[in-house]
């Protein structure tokens, strides 16, 4: 395979030329490139695209919108939960605290009664 010059192949330019010229023609050229149907489905392209981003971050609003929801509720519950275990301790307590002032008071009555009983037989 030869190696082609690409600059033996380049048009000479003309040493009067001006800068500007070479300029218009690219963009000249360029516009030439570029057709009306190439621009009307890159723009088509494009709405698609701009419409699919559209949808999914709507879908992703949504979901964190769910997640949002979920997470809420779970600390609902959690704390409606840790809620009622504080009731039922204090409950636990309370009723402790009773169960202990009645044995107090039984063996109070025990030991009176066995007191009686004593001075019964000494009597």
């Amino acid at each position: 395979m030869t190696n082609i010059n690409i600059f033996a192949l380049a048009p000479v330019a003309a040493p009067h030329a001006s800068t500007a010229q070479p300029v218009l023609e690219r963009e000249e050229s360029t516009e030439k490139l570029v057709s009306p149907q190439w621009l009307e489905r890159r723009n088509k392209r494009l709405d698609t695209l701009e419409q699919e981003l559209r949808r999914r971050a709507a879908d992703l609003d949504a979901r964190e919108a769910e997640l949002e929801q979920r997470e809420a509720e779970l600390e609902a519950e959690a704390f409606i939960r840790s809620e009622a275990l504080d009731e039922r301790e204090q409950r636990l307590a309370d009723l402790d605290q009773r169960l202990g002032r009645r044995e107090h008071e039984l063996s109070s009555f025990v030991a009176r009664v066995q007191g009686g009983m004593l001075r019964a037989d000494a009597l």
